[in-house]
């Protein structure tokens, strides 16, 4: 049986995410213009995807009994932007170990809450587990450079380490 290792979900800011990229938060920012029936915010975020075309998808979250990260996976060529489409979701991330490029370091894990009218953009290079959920089943808008799942990495971390991460509040 494997350990479970709780992750404190933190508050999504933009300086305690920072190092796992940025996030896009319309409440945060200045409408770039604005009439009686909308308001737009304008290049709230950039992604470089290398010129390649990019794939734009929906995750949908499955309902489990609770928050629990059971792999983590890694884009080296493309960062991930996620928005959570219809509810709230959790993400389990940490940086890549410094000694091997092709390995997790989870001595950085963190957790984090990502509300609809959100969205995070991980750097190339983050691993994760996204998104989780609770409560209910949450659509999640996806895009990354196409051709990504064909450059996957995943670790599967029952099989790999003997444990499993549980977001917690």
């Amino acid at each position: 049986m494997s350990r479970i290792v709780d992750v404190r979900v933190e508050e999504l800011t933009k300086e305690n995410f920072r190092e796992f990229g940025e996030i896009l938060d319309s409440d945060l920012a200045k409408p770039d213009a604005e009439e009686c029936d909308f308001r737009f915010y304008y290049d709230l975020v950039e992604a470089d995807y290398g010129g390649d075309p990019v794939a734009i998808s929906v995750v949908t979250s499955k309902l489990q009994d609770d928050l629990y990260g059971n792999s983590l996976e890694n884009h080296f060529r493309t960062p991930e932007f996620l928005a959570p489409l219809d509810g709230t979701i959790y993400v389990i991330l940490t940086k890549t170990d410094p000694s091997d490029s092709r390995k997790p370091d989870l001595s950085t894990v963190k957790a984090f809450e990502v509300k609809p009218g959100q969205g995070i953009l991980l750097k190339s290079g983050t691993w994760h587990r996204c998104p989780l959920s609770e409560g209910k089943s949450v659509k999640t808008l996806c895009l990354v450079r196409k051709g990504t799942p064909e450059d996957n990495i995943t670790y599967y971390l029952e099989d790999s380490y003997g444990i499993r991460f549980r977001a917690v509040r």
